[in-house]
């Protein structure tokens, strides 16, 4: 909710400085207030063509969990084009900031010993001048972040723990929590600052203060090197992650951060690293509230945001904005460059800034609240009197546009050409009461209740941005159905869409048409050659990196020369991955095998369309050189024809040297050892090259054996693919073994999955096989054996064999289907007796014919 502020009654403030008053033009607000805020004794008075400031604010809800008696706010200087003003209003009304004016950037903060006066000091332009220590990034961009382009709203959080340390503590002590809030209140304030974009909002959180009041961790802040520092604070960091959560954390330190006490570094970062649990933080050195720049800055580059003018940035060189490496008279720190805008938006649309995507706890938000508008504590006669001194009065000419008054009762000529303050009265219609805001009446129910914005309907699809080849189509809806108001949230999501609007081949190519335009005069002095051609990605390694600049030489010379960074909307090129794509924003974005601009489906990494990558095998190794062998080169390994997204890196910090070798050395040599960055065509495709790199999405067409020259023992690693294959075991014997059968054998993929093998390749499993016929075999008995037992059932056995009609014997298998021979049957099956009398009785039954009456008692006598 918007109000404005005049110091002498709650959330108002007036700065009247002490300088002479200036005649005021037309239109400009000149308003008498009864409060004076001194300048410092320390500083010159300050000379600003102004007498006073009014100050729209709006209450700045931002993410903290700490108990504070102020409200922080942020806000705009009426009648002062790009004036802004982070605010907070503590206990007994007083007020600390920041305020941006056209002659400078100011400081407003208590006086001691008077709660009503207030110093507003001039922030010094002798700052320090190298104010970064951040070292600039030499990494290529990659192929992902290529992709990138301003289509989409973005919203993120980042969960920020802010670390201070003891000398720090010492300044500030039971002041430190207002005091890192009023920071904080300045940094989130920098990030809604429309010169970052309105494709990217970042909100800021901060859910940890954590405060170094003992000696144990003296050690971090006492190094000499400032990266030192920084690395032993990421470690620290690191480890507090346990049991809770954040996404970078800063150091606030006191005192110096390098060598000498004059050292003039004001922080250092990790680069992209937001999101990299061990690398996601920052060093600050605090310098009282301008520290709030420094914290911007350095989370710039945590947000993957260069040093203006770094080479890798693709900006112009200067030192205006918040992402200049240094601090001069000159700069800006509050806004954005256009490179920051874009480069933070490349980051925030990638993968790597997934642990932003998440809101922070909902306890850790402020209870919302809203500022009211002055225009209810200030009658519209208490306006006029402020303006023109006690006897004036409003007239009727006062609308919500222009506040008019009277000095004399009668006549209404007295106007400073401004609207009445917001939520001064006013009639909506002829019988309901509203308020003012922003030079229009509304229903009170409008201005106290915020309302989100909403998207329109999409634009019609504008023309083709090229008659001949691929070009490119776009559509535009705004956040305007309705406009976000009174603090309500801004539109989420695509606002510019394009799709791809293909025509004929065209007959000459637009970067060799443009370099064919070319005159001598427009290369190198001194040059005799007069004919231009443009680039080949063979022959310049900035080609991949700009692929959307124009390069153009002159032919049979080897000097490239950037002539142009803004070719035309949707002009092709080539992706970093190789693939075509068409320039929009003066990015090459990839065309995917679905034919969707920047789409993700591609061929994949196995050379399949829109494949997922499991078609092939994904083969990694790593290599050691051997102590005591290095300054020489050592054979890798020898990678074979088709392998493909081949990827191999070292240490970019050693000076090894990464070499190709097919029947010559294609890339480095025993004389030759290249740090620079490039690209080479190799074995039938480009790869991308550095001394630490060499990469390539393939597939090679021969044989390439990887060869390194070991200055030290860093580590190597190695990965690529080969397409899958098909494994075939043993065939066996042929099955049946006579007449017509089979041989079979085991076929596998080389994946764990047979459905990722290519079945159209598939070897067979089984072939045919023409054996003699089965009626050459047949089954031979021999003779029985003795019955094994005389009584009582026995076995006789006999040998059965499979043979061949040639007499030879055959295993079992050549006689199936034939009825076989017995080859065991059962004999003496009579039962066995004994004798139940006496032999002599049985001899006398025997002797006297009894043997009939008597056979079962004596069995063996009587038979």
């Amino acid at each position: 909710m918007e109000s404005l502020i005049i110091l002498s009654f709650l959330l108002s403030l007036a700065l009247l400085v002490h300088s002479a008053p200036a005649p005021r033009p037309a239109g400009d607000s000149l308003t008498v207030f009864p409060h004076v805020i001194s300048s410092s004794p320390s500083n010159k008075l300050i000379s600003l063509n102004h007498t006073s400031l009014i100050i729209n604010i709006t209450i700045n809800n931002f993410h903290h969990s700490l108990t504070t008696d102020c409200s922080f706010y942020s806000g705009s200087v009426l009648n002062h084009d790009n004036g802004w003003t982070t605010l907070s209003i503590c206990k007994n009304n007083e007020l600390s900031g920041i305020i941006k004016l056209e002659e400078g950037m100011f400081t407003l903060q208590p006086m001691d010993g008077d709660t009503n006066a207030h110093a507003l000091d001039k922030m010094s332009n002798d700052l320090p001048h190298d104010h970064c220590s951040s070292p600039a990034p030499t990494d290529q961009v990659s192929g992902e972040r290529l992709k990138r382009h301003q289509s989409k709203v973005l919203e993120k959080t980042i969960e920020l723990a802010l670390v201070i340390d003891r000398s720090l503590y010492s300044i500030h002590q039971e002041n430190l929590t207002d005091y890192i809030l009023h920071i904080m209140n300045t940094v989130t304030h920098l990030y809604k600052d429309p010169s970052i974009g309105s494709a990217s909002i970042v909100n800021i959180a901060l859910v940890k203060l954590i405060v170094w009041n003992d000696t144990t961790t003296d050690t971090i802040t006492s190094n000499a090197n400032p990266i030192a520092t920084k690395d032993q604070f990421c470690q620290w960091q690191s480890k507090e992650r346990t049991g809770s959560h954040h996404d970078i954390a800063v150091l606030l330190t006191g005192g110096s951060i390098c060598e000498t006490t004059s050292c003039n570094i004001l922080g250092i970062a990790n680069y992209r690293s937001a999101c990299n649990h061990d690398t996601s933080c920052a060093v600050v050195r605090d310098t009282g509230l301008s520290t709030a720049f420094t914290l911007a800055h350095e989370l710039g580059h945590n947000l993957g945001m260069y040093h203006d003018g770094d080479a890798m940035s693709n900006c112009e060189t200067n030192d205006k904005f918040i992402m200049s490496s240094s601090f001069k008279a000159s700069t800006n720190p509050h806004i954005w460059s256009k490179c920051s805008e874009l480069q933070l938006y490349d980051f925030l649309s990638s993968s790597e800034s997934s642990c932003l995507d998440n809101d922070p706890d909902a306890t850790v938000a402020p209870p919302p609240s809203a500022a009211p508008l002055i225009g209810q504590f200030y009658s519209l006669n208490e306006q006029c009197k402020l303006l023109y001194g006690a006897n004036s009065t409003t007239c009727h000419k006062t609308d919500c546009s222009v506040l008019w008054c009277s000095t004399d009762g009668v006549s209404c000529d007295q106007t400073q050409h401004s609207p009445p303050a917001g939520g001064s009265p006013c009639l909506f219609t002829n019988t309901t009461q509203g308020v003012c805001y922003h030079g229009n009446c509304r229903l009170q129910g409008e201005v106290s209740t915020p309302i989100d914005g909403g998207w329109s309907q999409w634009s019609n699809w504008g023309t083709c941005s090229s008659t001949c080849g691929d070009g490119i189509q776009s559509r535009t809806r705004y956040c305007n159905k309705p406009l976000p108001q009174y603090g309500g949230k801004r539109c989420v999501g695509e606002r510019l869409e394009y799709k791809l609007c293909r025509n004929e081949e065209c007959l000459i190519d637009y970067r060799n048409y443009r370099c064919s335009q070319l005159k001598p005069a427009d290369g190198a002095a001194g040059t005799s050659h007069k004919e231009w051609i443009a680039a080949d990605p063979s022959s310049v390694a900035k080609y991949l990196l700009n692929s959307c600049h124009l390069y153009c030489k002159y032919k049979d010379d080897q000097s490239w020369y950037l002539m142009e960074k803004n070719i035309p909307e949707g002009t092709s090129c080539i992706a970093q991955s190789l693939a075509a794509g068409v320039c929009i924003q003066r990015k090459c974005i990839q065309i995917g095998c679905d034919g969707k601009l920047g789409s993700d489906y591609y061929t994949d990494r196995c050379g399949v369309t829109c494949g997922d990558n499991s078609t092939c095998n994904y083969i990694t190794m790593k290599y050691t050189p051997t102590p005591g062998l290095t300054n020489r080169y050592h054979d890798v390994l020898t990678l074979p024809a088709g392998a493909s997204n081949i990827e191999i890196d070292t240490d970019k910090q050693s000076y090894n040297v990464i070499a190709a070798y097919t029947t010559k050395f294609e890339l480095n040599g025993p004389d030759t050892r290249s740090y620079q960055y490039g690209v080479a065509y190799i074995a039938g495709t480009y790869w991308m090259y550095s001394h630490y790199y060499l990469h390539t999405n393939g597939p090679i067409n021969q044989t390439l054996t990887i060869k390194l020259f070991a200055a030290d023992t860093s580590l190597l690693t190695v990965q690529y693919t080969l397409p899958n294959y098909w494994r075939t075991g043993p065939w066996s014997s042929c099955s049946p073994v006579c007449g017509n059968g089979t041989r079979t054998r085991n076929v596998t993929c080389g994946h764990d999955d047979s459905n990722k093998c290519n079945v159209d390749n598939k070897p067979v499993a089984t072939l045919p096989c023409d054996q003699e016929s089965c009626d050459s075999y047949h089954w031979r008995a021999g003779d029985w054996t003795q019955c094994s037992a005389t009584c009582g059932g026995g076995t006789q056995t006999r040998n059965v064999q499979c043979q061949h009609i040639n007499g030879s014997n055959r295993t079992s298998e050549y006689c199936t289907g034939k009825d076989k021979p017995v080859d065991i049957r059962m004999c003496s099956t009579q039962n066995c007796c004994q004798n139940h009398f006496s032999s002599a009785v049985c001899e006398a039954i025997l002797e006297y014919g009894l043997c009939s009456n008597y056979k079962d008692q004596c069995c063996s006598t009587c038979k």
